[in-house]
């Protein structure tokens, strides 16, 4: 049964049972609240170990659990919503239609739910993936920032950048810390977002390059060389991650010229494609 672990800033964590190359140590389930409420993010299995631990952890606490909050709805966040919320009978907060008893978007506030959060919708590794900000700089990442590791875009690269930029201002302040989908608490997220900005940056850079280089490769060629170590399994993200970055270099100013503009397109078309969900850096 999954160990609960407070954190700090009224947050509790369980480690999801889904340990696996997607997941990697598997998907933090976090408990967010204060008082005699809290919220469940991110169940992430329907194994009824993990399901019943997160019981445990809200009854051990003295709190009620009064949703199910998903950061977005790939399978490893989203698996034991249903049931969890149904065992509880609470309703499924989310930005994805398809999940979300109660649809958030931008801006909208859970204090009927008794957390004082506000949710930030942050597309990119997916068009519906939020965020949850807390007091004192306390944010709930999801897959857009993950601790020690990286996740994929599965958006648009563009969206991507402008979330990472509108989350900096949020984790200035000293003491701010990330509580991410994957991996480690992230202790200094303002440096971390900022070191993941460049990075994306840097990559988009070497796209444009090996493009012009290579005007006849596709993304299946190019995410080869940029990432010589990506085992098979993790080679479709690879594809992707190449495609949206040439899309994102297609809308850029100032304009391309006509032999860019031919050898980025050969590269964004998804028919060329390999799909499945997880991360690449």
């Amino acid at each position: 049964m999954s160990v609960p672990t407070a954190v700090g800033g009224g947050a509790i964590h369980l480690l999801a049972p889904n340990s696996d190359e997607w997941t990697y140590e598997g998907t933090n389930t976090w408990l967010l609240g204060s008082g005699q409420s809290v919220i469940v993010v991110d169940p992430g299995t329907s194994d009824p170990s993990h399901l019943l631990a997160i019981q445990h952890a809200a009854a051990e606490s003295g709190q009620s659990i009064t949703a199910v909050l998903l950061t977005h709805d790939h399978e490893d966040h989203s698996d034991g919503a249903r049931e969890l919320a149904g065992i509880v009978n609470v309703p499924i907060i989310a930005n994805s239609a398809h999940w979300a008893d109660v649809r958030v978007d931008d801006g909208d506030v859970l204090d009927d739910f008794g957390l004082d959060a506000v949710v930030i919708h942050t597309p990119g590794h997916s068009d519906d993936s939020i965020c949850v900000l807390l007091p004192h700089g306390v944010l709930v990442t999801g897959d857009t920032i993950l601790g020690g590791h990286s996740s994929g875009i599965y958006g648009r690269f563009r969206d991507f950048l402008s979330s990472l930029e509108r989350l900096l201002p949020l984790v200035a302040a000293p003491g701010s810390f990330a509580l991410p989908g994957h991996g480690h608490v992230v202790v200094d997220p303002h440096e971390t977002i900022k070191r993941l900005i460049a990075h994306r940056l840097r990559r988009a850079d070497q796209v444009r390059d090996l493009a012009m280089r290579h005007p006849n490769a596709t993304a299946t060629e190019l995410a080869a060389q940029m990432y010589p170590s990506t085992t098979l399994f993790h080679r479709p993200s690879a594809v992707q991650m190449v495609q949206a970055i040439a899309t994102y270099l297609l809308e850029a100013d100032p304009p391309l010229t006509s032999a860019a503009h031919n050898a980025l397109g050969r590269l964004a078309d998804t028919r060329d494609q390999l799909t499945t969900d997880k991360g690449v850096t």
